[in-house]
């Protein structure tokens, strides 16, 4: 049910009337769908202001009956891609975002309940047109998650350096987000559509020769995600 758009107070007394999209491109996630329904139901963000768009790439198991049968308190839109491919779903799915902020991460992530509201309040600082933010694994015992954790910390610290130096490189799509009129400029052909991966750093990379450096901002707002189960899994996870 469609309510009226009208400024909200939540529990920090920040008022709020920015209309979000956040969007999400899943494919055989149904171990991690429980996970994220709930954290998307704890979202702290005024109820008619957020729109949850959900696409699925070709999943095999029940991961779109997993999400179709859940309940939560905003808009959600459930589509399934007529393209194999994360960037062709993500494409597809942002032909559907009415707000004017587009969130994004993966399902199998986690965030905090202000996760969103953080966002926004750092999107309106400057006029930023895009925001990028830290990923980390879930913290777990062990020598080769250490090693997982040291890797993206040394990841995080060169993103947030380089954003800060005017050069951004580099961009993890699990945690980002972007003004809804550059969204407009985007086609396949900028997301390198012909390539499986990168739909992050080539999405940072337009805007950066399209409009400026100082338009994209770091957040420390962290999103987790879970470590890969085997050492093979972070090699190929690196190597794309």
């Amino acid at each position: 049910m469609n309510h009226p758009i009208e400024s909200r107070k939540k529990s920090n007394e920040e008022v709020f009337n920015e209309k979000v999209s956040l969007v999400i491109a899943f494919r055989d996630e149904s171990e991690h769908l429980a996970d994220l329904v709930f954290a998307m139901s704890q979202i702290d963000y005024p109820a008619e202001l957020l729109q949850i768009v959900l696409i699925d790439d070709h999943s095999t198991d029940s991961s779109k009956e997993i999400i179709s049968s859940s309940t939560l308190p905003f808009e959600v839109v459930l589509l399934s891609a007529s393209l194999r491919g994360k960037k062709q779903a993500i494409q597809e799915a942002l032909q559907f975002v009415n707000g004017e902020v587009v969130l994004f991460t993966d399902a199998d992530c986690r965030f905090s309940n202000n996760w969103v509201s953080s966002m926004v309040l750092k999107f309106r600082e400057d006029q930023f047109k895009m925001l990028i933010g830290p990923v980390v694994y879930t913290e777990k015992a062990g020598f080769l998650n250490a090693l997982y954790q040291l890797d993206f910390l040394a990841l995080i610290g060169f993103t947030e350096a380089s954003v800060y130096a005017r050069r951004p490189t580099m961009a993890n799509a699990a945690n980002m987000g972007f003004r809804t009129d550059f969204r407009k400029q985007i086609e396949m052909d900028d997301l390198r559509g012909d390539l499986p991966s990168g739909d992050d750093v080539f999405i940072l990379h337009h805007l950066k020769y399209s409009k400026s450096s100082k338009s994209i901002a770091f957040i420390a707002s962290v999103v987790e995600t879970a470590a890969p189960s085997h050492f093979q899994d972070f090699l190929r996870q690196r190597i794309r």
